[in-house]
């Protein structure tokens, strides 16, 4: 019997130690979870600076968990849809990042700058817009990714409750410098002149005026666009501009999402030939009206086309893990590998050679055109929304494609939109 009782008093002794040990494993393992959430714990969510913030710091800790917690629903699912993907490639291009400083948009002007668009689907009383110097540290300097102070525009949204971030784009400094929204920094000065040489010329360079690639469209990409060399001469006079005035890409960075594309190239961002990209974009974004009504698919050849030059220039989706020019889906425009057809091709080809920029200051700058589906007839004239449905109704009231542009693109009668030759 004291012996029994002395055993028994030796497994209750045990047995409390052994759950001092788990007891104090479990706490540390509570503890790192703990940690590695840490940031969105005391991030403010009902401050749009702090969450920028928090997603800053995430990078630092190089965290893609801690970093998803910052984003919208959709950003989080492509992101851990990366994680699970791309295993061998890094989530983050950036090492280090410093927020140097930050303002808010007026929202017309931050619309505008962060090229917002319908597809997406924002309510912009719920959304904000702001305009930051980041310096990045970078393992490899890449086009708008580079080692000292690079511009965003990050737009966050409403959602659920908190502000998550939906982007970071890179603006036309241009705009917001000539709209008075600019910092007036030495740094922003060199972010121009990088713009306007990439536009220019085609070639991307650093902040140390190193150029560290080239992107402009080869001699045969430009005569591989004008099989039909200006067949179609518009009703509308053309103003030929410089040669160098906008240099047309030779590639697009395409982030993929589509199964079909997922198929051919592999889930991520891919660069894709810039002609093939218009292409295999036009079928699956405007009506196959060509043999009836020409001029209408050749004015959705000239947006389709400006929208994704345009994005070149001024990435729509810079961050990471995506660092693309557009998305393959409604949030830009639908490219699908392999649609090509030979009617949408003519129609391409048809204003090849042509683009559209429009009067900044006292120099002609590409913008972000836009278009819906609309309907077909008259309406939406100077709105800057071209109506899919609306050039069939002017085709058959047999209007040219430029004059379709003007229609809808225009900022007023004496502010119109100017073509040019390249």
């Amino acid at each position: 019997m004291k012996h029994q009782t002395r055993l028994t008093a030796v497994l209750l002794i045990t047995t409390f130690l052994i759950g001092i040990v788990i007891t104090g494993f479990t706490s540390i393992l509570k503890a790192s979870a703990k940690e590695s959430v840490s940031l969105s714990n005391t991030t403010n969510f009902d401050d749009p600076i702090s969450v920028i913030k928090g997603m800053i710091q995430a990078i630092n800790d190089q965290d893609p968990y801690e970093y998803m917690n910052y984003f919208t629903n959709s950003n989080r699912t492509a992101m851990t849809q990366f994680l699970s993907t791309n295993k061998s490639e890094s989530f983050f291009k950036e090492k280090e990042a410093k927020l140097i400083q930050i303002k808010e948009l007026p929202k017309e002007v931050g619309v505008v700058a962060a090229g917002i668009s319908s597809g997406e689907n924002l309510n912009l009383d719920d959304t904000r817009i702001f305009y930051a110097e980041i310096n990045f540290t970078v393992d490899k300097e890449d086009k708008w990714l580079y080692n000292g102070t690079n511009h965003r525009v990050i737009v966050v949204t409403k959602e659920d409750g908190s502000w998550k971030i939906v982007r970071l784009s890179v603006p036309s400094i241009e705009y917001l410098k000539d709209t008075g929204n600019g910092f007036n920094s030495n740094d922003e000065n060199i972010a121009a002149k990088i713009e306007n040489t990439l536009d220019k010329k085609g070639q991307i360079m650093n902040m140390k005026g190193t150029v560290i690639d080239n992107i402009a469209a080869s001699e045969k990409q430009l005569k591989d666009e004008k099989l039909n060399p200006r067949a179609i001469e518009p009703e509308i006079g053309i103003d030929s501009t410089a040669v160098d005035e906008h240099t047309r890409p030779s590639n697009i960075r395409v982030y993929m999402t589509n199964s079909v594309n997922i198929s051919h190239y592999g889930s991520g961002t891919h660069l894709v030939d810039f002609g093939d990209y218009v292409y295999n974009v036009l079928p699956n974004e405007w009506g196959d009206w060509y043999n009836t009504a020409k001029t209408a698919v050749q004015a959705g050849a000239i947006a389709v086309k400006m929208y994704g030059w345009y994005h070149v220039y001024h990435p729509k989706w810079n961050f990471s893990p995506y660092y693309a020019d557009v998305q393959d889906n409604t949030n830009d425009q639908v490219y699908k590998y392999n649609s090509a057809t030979t009617n949408f091709n003519s129609a391409v080809n048809d204003v090849g050679g042509i683009g559209v920029d429009i009067l900044s200051g006292s120099a002609y700058v590409l913008f972000e055109v836009h278009y819906v589906a609309g309907t077909e007839g008259p309406g939406g004239q100077y709105s800057g929304t071209m109506w899919q449905y609306g050039t069939l109704y002017w085709a058959k009231q047999g209007k040219g494609y430029t004059y379709m542009c003007h229609y809808y693109w225009d900022r007023s009668s004496t502010q119109p939109i100017h073509f040019f030759y390249y």
